[in-house]
C-alpha cells in the first residue's frame, strides 16, 4: 500500500518538475484553496454535529426500527455521490420543492448562490457520516444513558432524528421526485445502460475482491504481532498504514499511478484496473474495520488452543477460521462493492474512453438535460445497490448456517 502511494507520489512529482511555489500567488489557485478550505472546515462542523446528536439520541431511545436506522445511517457511505446531489439539487435546487414551496409563499429571492453552496456542504457532510460515527455511542454500556425523560432532552432527541430522516431520505427522495415522470422504459430500451451495467460490474467485483483480501491479510498480520510476537507497536503501525489511505484523495492517487505507468502501458487499457484498484485502497480501511476486530478475537480465543491441539494451514482455515469469519468478510465484500458501483469521481477523471460506468451514465443523462431519465436511471443504480449488497451478506451468512 504504502509502495502504491510512492509510485503516485512520485509519478505526480515527474510530471510537476518540481516544486512551483509561485503558483500559490495565482489568485485562481488562492481562491480555489480557501473555497476548499472552507467548505472542508464547514462540511466537517456538520457532520460532526449531525453525528453527536444522532448517536446520543440513538444511546438513549430505545424504540422499534432502531437497528434500521442504524443501518440506514450507514447505507450513507454506499449512497452514489450521483444519486446524492441529484436528491440534493431535487429538493434544495433552483428549481427544486423547496424554492418552489418559497415562491408560493411569496418570498422572491432565491439566494442562488447560498442553495448552491449549501447544497454543496450537506452533500460533503452526508458523504461523511459513517456508519461507525452514528452507531458507536450508540452500544450497551455508551454514554447518554441518563436524563432521558426531561423536556429539553427529548426535544433535543427530536430534533436529531428529524435531521437523521432528512440527511437519510433526503437524497432518495429527491431522486424518486426526478424519476417520477421519467420513463423507465427509455432507460431500460437502451443498449447504453447494459454498457454502463456491465463496465460498473466489472470495476466493483475485482475491487472489493481486493479490497476484502488485503483487509483479511492486514488483520491476520495486526493479529499475529498481537498475539503471537507481542508487539503492539508494530501491530499499530501495520493497522495505521492501511488508515492512513483515508487522508490520500482518491483524484490524487488516481493521477499518480496513470502518470507513472502510462510509459508502460497503454493508458486506454490501464485505466479499468486502475479504477480498480484506487477504489479498493480508497475502501480499505473500511474494509479493515470490518474484518480485523473478528480476527483479533478469533486469534485470541482459539490461537492457543489450536497451537496446542496441532491444528494449522487449511485445517485451522476450514474448521476455526471460516465458520466465524464468513459473515465480516461478507459484509466487506458487499460494502465495497456497493461504494465502488456508485463511485463517480475517479472514473470520471479518466472518462473511461469507450468503457461506461452507470454513475458516469446517469451524469451524462443529466449533464444532456434529461433530468427525468437522469433520475430513472439513479433510481434503478440504487435499486443493483440495494438487491447487491443484502444479498452478498445473505450469502455468507447463509453458507455460514449451513
Amino acid at each position: 500500500m504504502l509502495g502504491v502511494c510512492a509510485l503516485a507520489l512520485a509519478g505526480l512529482a515527474g510530471a510537476a518538475g518540481g516544486l512551483d511555489f509561485g503558483l500559490i500567488a495565482d489568485p485562481y489557485v488562492q481562491h480555489a484553496l480557501r473555497f476548499t478550505l472552507l467548505q472542508a472546515a464547514l462540511s466537517t462542523l456538520l457532520s460532526l454535529t449531525l453525528g453527536a446528536l444522532i448517536a446520543l439520541a440513538l444511546a438513549r431511545r430505545r424504540f422499534p426500527l432502531r437497528g434500521a436506522v442504524i443501518a440506514s445511517l450507514g447505507a450513507l457511505f454506499v449512497l452514489p455521490s450521483i444519486v446524492a446531489i441529484l436528491g440534493l439539487v431535487a429538493l434544495y435546487g433552483r428549481s427544486g420543492l423547496v424554492n418552489a414551496a418559497l415562491h408560493k409563499a411569496g418570498v422572491g429571492a432565491t439566494l442562488a448562490l447560498l442553495q448552491i453552496f449549501t447544497i454543496l456542504i450537506f452533500f460533503l457532510a452526508l458523504e461523511s457520516i459513517t456508519p461507525r460515527k452514528a452507531a458507536a455511542p450508540a452500544q450497551d454500556g455508551g454514554t447518554g444513558r441518563s436524563d432521558t425523560g426531561s423536556l429539553a432532552t427529548r426535544i433535543l432527541d427530536a430534533i436529531a432524528f428529524s435531521l437523521a430522516a432528512l440527511v437519510v431520505a433526503g437524497p432518495v427522495i429527491g431522486a424518486v421526485i426526478s424519476a417520477a415522470s421519467g420513463t423507465f422504459g427509455a432507460i431500460l430500451s437502451d443498449p447504453a445502460f447494459y454498457r454502463a451495467l456491465a463496465g460498473s460490474l466489472a470495476i466493483a467485483l475485482p475491487a472489493g475482491l481486493l479490497s476484502a483480501a488485503l483487509a483479511t491479510a492486514i488483520a491476520y498480520g495486526v493479529a499475529h504481532l498481537q498475539t503471537e510476537r507481542r508487539s503492539a507497536a508494530a501491530a499499530r503501525a501495520l493497522s495505521s498504514s492501511a488508515s492512513a489511505l483515508l487522508i490520500v484523495p482518491p483524484f490524487a492517487l488516481a493521477a499518480g499511478l496513470f502518470i507513472a505507468l502510462r510509459p508502460l502501458a497503454d493508458p486506454a487499457a490501464m485505466v479499468m484496473p486502475l479504477v480498480a484498484l484506487v477504489n479498493a485502497l480508497t475502501a480499505l480501511p473500511i474494509a479493515l474495520r470490518i474484518i480485523g476486530p473478528p480476527v483479533l478475537t478469533n486469534a485470541e480465543r482459539h490461537g492457543r488452543l489450536a497451537a496446542s491441539l496441532g491444528v494449522s494451514g487449511l485445517a485451522r482455515l476450514r474448521l476455526i477460521e471460516a465458520p466465524l469469519l464468513r459473515a465480516p468478510l461478507g459484509l466487506a465484500l458487499a460494502t465495497v462493492i456497493a461504494f465502488s458501483i456508485g463511485d463517480l469521481g475517479v472514473a470520471a477523471l479518466f472518462g473511461m474512453g469507450d468503457t461506461m460506468t452507470l454513475p458516469l451514465y446517469v451524469y451524462s443523462l443529466i449533464g444532456s438535460y434529461r433530468m427525468e431519465q437522469g433520475g430513472a436511471a439513479a433510481l434503478l443504480l440504487c435499486g443493483l445497490i440495494a438487491a447487491l449488497f443484502p444479498g452478498i451478506e445473505f450469502f455468507a451468512r447463509g453458507r455460514r448456517r449451513a
